[in-house]
């Protein structure tokens, strides 16, 4: 896998927020506030597929059907980025069937 010098400055970046988010793991809520959401959801692409191949498994490609579903996902199950004292596993319990109904009405789209 050829990585340009922009994909290896996005994942540089992405191992520094990683290591703090580990060092703030457990103690308070980290929001990573992307420049770009397509830069975010590449680097996570990258990075999944790296995982992947260190056991042998084919690279995924992106779906643009699923990258909107992920989103109406997030946005319904989460909410707008905001301050907030919830916990996010406590929203995503309550809120599993809403993921469900934007997956249904894509699938009618």
């Amino acid at each position: 896998m050829a990585l340009t010098t922009e994909k290896k400055m996005l994942l540089a970046k992405i191992g520094i927020g990683l290591v703090i988010v580990g060092m703030l793991c457990g103690y308070t809520y980290v929001w990573l506030n992307w420049l770009d959401l397509e830069d975010a959801r590449e680097a996570a692409l990258i990075w999944h597929n790296f995982y992947r191949s260190r056991h042998g498994s084919p690279p995924l490609r992106r779906s643009a059907n699923l990258d909107v579903i992920a989103q109406m996902c997030a946005k319904t199950t989460i909410g707008p980025l905001e301050k907030s004292t919830t916990n996010a596993l406590i929203v995503l319990t309550r809120k599993t069937t809403t993921c469900t109904l934007a997956q249904e009405r894509m699938a009618s789209a």
